[in-house]
This record gives structure tokens, sequence and C-alpha cells, in this order.
């Protein structure tokens, strides 16, 4: 025996349930444009000493305290506020039509950089979160080595595989290795590099005298 056409009843709820779950779906990419859209609350604006308004600045002044430390005593420690980083942050930017007013920030350990991003009709602002520390290159030196630890949009956190597209990007615009490679002093001195600590007054870099015991704490 055949089996007739569905009863109404039954395809009315499916045709029902077919519409709620359009509309929670909807509604969902709504919230989720919504949050994207918004604006993080990451705090006070960057501040902390000014050591210059470029990186040949911020470098010069880095490597005269450090001369002026290790002359007086073993050990020395240059630490570059959230100011600095901002600076030196603009300076390297790789794309700043894409990545607007960069901004860097201490926050929980970490740097945190924020830069607005357009992103078709929108202008929405990305933020990447990197944990610093001290590491061995591949010249047998130490080196100060970023690692991403987040990547948001507004208040929406990016999946891994669309934070890595733009790891490469925020890693040109915040490589310290480049910034200490850029005198002659500090890049002699890397080979000296104790440690490496995100405080709440900036990024620290200890360094100890040539000759001298190495310490790994950067006070």
């Amino acid at each position: 025996m055949g089996t007739g056409p569905e009863p109404r009843p039954r395809r009315r709820r499916g045709c029902l349930w077919a519409l709620v779950v359009l509309a929670v779906l909807v509604a969902l990419g709504g919230v989720l444009s919504a949050v994207a859209l918004s604006t993080p609350d990451l705090g006070a604006a960057p501040g902390g000493t000014d050591d210059g308004d470029s990186q040949p600045a911020i470098v010069a002044s880095m490597a005269a305290s450090l001369t002026g430390q290790l002359i007086a005593g073993p050990h020395g420690v240059i630490t570059l506020s959230e100011h600095d980083l901002t600076v030196l942050v603009r300076d390297n930017n790789p794309n700043p039509g894409r990545f607007q007013n960069p901004s860097a920030r201490v926050r929980d350990g970490l740097v945190v950089i924020d830069a607005h991003t357009p992103v078709g009709p929108f202008n929405v602002v990305a933020v990447a979160r990197l944990a610093l520390s001290r590491t061995v290159g591949a010249d047998g030196l130490p080196q100060v080595t970023a690692t991403f630890t987040a990547v948001q949009v507004g208040g929406l956190g990016l999946p891994g595989f669309a934070a890595k597209a733009l790891q490469n990007r925020v890693q040109q615009a915040f490589d310290l290795q480049d910034v200490l490679s850029s005198n002659d002093f500090l890049r002699l001195a890397r080979s000296d590099l104790d440690c490496v600590a995100v405080a709440p007054s900036g990024v620290r870099l200890g360094f100890h005298r040539p000759g001298t015991t190495a310490v790994g704490d950067c006070g």
C-alpha cells in the first residue's frame, strides 16, 4: 500500500522550524556583527616615559642609558614604555593604510597592539596580544621573541587560522630584534642579553657587562 502525501500539519511544523532556525541564524549573525564592530576596552591611552618621537631617538636613549648603567655596575636594565612601544609600532607599520593609528599597551603581562582597519564599508579595531621571552636564535645569540596569544576584532576573538594570517604583519611592526640591531652598541650588547620581561612600566630588557655573571631577573 503506497503512502500518500505528507499530512499538512507536519509539513507546516517543518516550515515553522525552518523559519525558527533561519531567524536564529539571522539574529546570531547580527550579534556577531555587533560584537565585531564594537570598540574593545583596552583601558587608558598609552603612557609612560617619553624617550623620543621616532625609533632613532628612542634607540639612542636606550643605548645611552644602558652604557651609563654598565659603566657604573655589572648589570643594566632598559625599559620601553607604552609610549615608546607605540612610536616603534607606528614607525615600523608595514601597511599604514590597512593598519591605521596603531597603539601599544602593557596589559596583564602581555604587549597589546591595536589598530583601526577597514573591512568593507566598516572600520573595525583589530587587537593582538603578544607574550615576550628571551630565546636563543639560529646564530646562538640571545634574542627577544614575540609569541601571539590572541587576536580579536572588536570584541570578537578570531580562530587560530585567522590570527595566523595577521601574525606576520603585526610582527613586522613589532620586532625588537630589529630595534636592537639598529644601533651599534645595542647590537653588540645583544650577546649579553639576560632577560626579557613585560612589567607594568613597560618592556624591560636586562643585560650584563661582558666578563661578568649574567642574571635572569629584569627587576
